[in-house]
């Protein structure tokens, strides 16, 4: 019975011309190279433990499955660490589309308060593994 529905499964996405997905979330284009930089950046930053699959220690899933709440912080865990990457990429897609409340004016170091909840080494460690100031405009980083 499971090799009948496998076939027929098969035969109907070969026939409407889709693959079989084992993606947690929606399919994102590949990050570009400013924004695969900065997400890079933040992970070195946050260090968030790999177990979570989330370096950007985020605590909204923007669409990706998660595995529940990491900490009282808020902190997801996602199911894979391509959620994890992913989730990050399209929050800082959103910066870029304007569709965020992170403007792209905002200094890496207003965001970094912001972003990090207020630790003040936040952005340098994100300007030195970027090689830019601090001053830097998201604009600047993600443009």
């Amino acid at each position: 019975m499971i090799l009948i529905i496998a076939i027929i499964l098969g035969a109907a996405v070969f026939l409407l011309g889709g693959t079989l997905s084992t993606s947690h979330g929606p399919q994102p284009p590949a990050p570009s190279p400013a924004i695969a930089a900065l997400a890079a950046a933040i992970a070195t930053a946050e260090g968030s433990n790999p177990e979570w699959n989330n370096p950007g220690d985020l605590t909204k899933s923007f669409g990706f499955s998660t595995a529940g709440v990491a900490n009282s912080a808020g902190v997801l865990k996602f199911q894979t660490s391509a959620d994890g990457w992913n989730a990050l990429y399209a929050q800082l897609s959103l910066i870029v589309s304007g569709g965020s409340h992170w403007k792209l004016g905002t200094s890496l170091s207003d965001f970094g308060l912001g972003y990090s909840g207020g630790d003040p080494n936040w952005a340098k460690n994100v300007a030195n593994s970027l090689g830019v100031s601090e001053d830097s405009s998201l604009g600047d980083l993600l443009t």
